[in-house]
């Protein structure tokens, strides 16, 4: 395998910075929505409050192997399937038509933001 340039090494810190402010940018979504999904799913603020706490569990939890995971793919590799797995995970809540729809979409948000 190539060595890593200096080049190389400020493109993808310029993808890592793209990548976090993407992901500090869907956090307040939920808030943002918050009116819709509860008109639509009947949602009160325990059920939102829940969802919150898996998002985080699961993050939490992948946090625990993202480290491993980056050690065995390479950091170019692992930002690829990082950025399209959190890309994919993100596009499923436009596909929820039922709460544990959301859910799922949250907790699969969660666990690849790691």
């Amino acid at each position: 395998m190539k060595p890593i340039t200096p080049t190389l090494r400020w493109i993808l810190f310029g993808l890592l910075c793209v990548a976090g402010i993407f992901n500090a940018m869907d956090r307040p979504v939920i808030a943002i929505l918050k009116p819709d999904i509860s008109a639509d799913l009947g949602w009160n603020d325990t059920d939102f409050a829940n969802l919150a706490f898996v998002t985080q569990v699961a993050a939490a939890l992948s946090f625990l192997f993202t480290g491993w995971l980056v050690d065995k793919l390479g950091v170019l590799r692992s930002m690829v399937a990082g950025v399209t797995t959190w890309s994919l995970a993100a596009m499923a809540h436009g596909w929820a038509i039922a709460g544990w729809h959301v859910v799922a979409a949250r907790i699969g948000l969660g666990a690849t933001e790691a």
